[in-house]
């Protein structure tokens, strides 16, 4: 890293410029840092393969740092966010685990899997409200035509939208995790990274 500091240092105000707006370009053309890092797909993948392979043996902590090497690096890929957040959920760090299944909504907005897996996150944290809402969400897009193969996955979140509504009817907010944190069952815990 000290190589590319010295070199920017020797760089004139015109040259730095250019650079900058070469930056630029590259970001607003779709590039990630793989691709300014020069990583290949193939070089991503193999990390991806052992990231899963970590994720399958329940070593969620070594898979989650390389998950966070694949979203920083190709940050359009919403498997790695997939995986990222499967990772940080399986460890209980549900809010990490929230923010990334955002990204990969975000990225993929017909996968209902993202919503349902963070409504799960919401439930452990004992914020119900936003829970709830991560369960309309799944039952919104499991509606769309393109989704029509989530049948699975709109029951879930309907089961699981009436379990919270006969144990709580009342709307709340989040609470205080030390009074109301709930754990998701292991034998309710995905045992892949979801998709």
């Amino acid at each position: 890293m000290e190589a590319a500091t010295d070199i920017l240092d020797t760089l004139s105000q015109n040259d730095l410029l250019r650079v900058e707006e070469l930056a630029k370009e590259c970001l607003m053309e779709g590039a990630t840092l793989a691709d300014v890092r020069g990583y290949t797909e193939e070089e991503l993948e193999a990390v991806y393969h052992f990231a899963h392979n970590a994720y399958q043996q329940r070593k969620y902590d070594e898979a989650r740092r390389l998950f966070q090497f694949l979203v920083h690096n190709d940050h359009a890929e919403s498997r790695f966010w997939m995986g990222l957040a499967a990772s940080c959920q399986l460890s209980g760090s549900h809010e990490q685990a929230v923010t990334a299944y955002s990204m990969a909504a975000v990225l993929d907005a017909t996968n209902p899997r993202p919503a349902l897996h963070a409504g799960e996150c919401y439930l452990a944290l004992g914020d119900m409200k936003n829970a709830r809402k991560a369960f309309n969400a799944v039952e919104f897009i499991c509606g769309l035509p393109s989704a029509s193969a989530h049948a699975d996955l709109r029951k879930r979140a309907a089961a699981l939208a009436v379990a919270l509504e006969q144990a709580n009817p009342q709307p709340v907010g989040p609470v205080d995790a030390a009074h109301r944190r709930q754990e998701i069952p292991e034998k309710d815990r995905a045992t892949r990274i979801p998709e």
